[in-house]
């Protein structure tokens, strides 16, 4: 799995705050950061994003996290740590219990910078 194209990703969701629970091993080929970078600091993934995109990922995000969506795919740029772009495709599911209240978003970070 650490050499799949696909980074998986999961983060917790307890109603306030999302907090990454698993990251990739591969996460360091796509950004060029170590993994528990992502996890110790609030915000760093959507700080890689311009503003932007930054505003497509969210909304998809808040949809999933209300309940409103279980599934939402979105495509958008990142800075990778040596400054050049990196174009993802973030592929996003949401978990819910019984009640259809979000527990977790698990989802797969895939680099397509490279594409036709």
């Amino acid at each position: 799995v650490e050499f799949s194209p696909a980074i998986l990703y999961s983060f917790s969701w307890d109603g306030a705050q999302l907090r990454p629970s698993y990251i990739g091993k591969n996460f360091l080929r796509l950004t060029g950061y170590e993994r528990t970078t992502a996890v110790i600091e609030p915000g760093f993934w959507p700080g890689l994003m311009n503003a932007s995109d930054r505003a497509r990922y969210q909304a998809l995000l808040d949809e999933l996290l209300a309940g409103e969506r279980l599934h939402g795919v979105v495509e958008y740029a990142i800075r990778h740590r040596d400054g050049n772009p990196v174009l993802v495709i973030d592929s996003m599911r949401a978990v819910q219990d019984g009640d259809g209240h979000t527990l977790e978003v698990l989802g797969a970070w895939l680099d397509i910078s490279a594409r036709d």
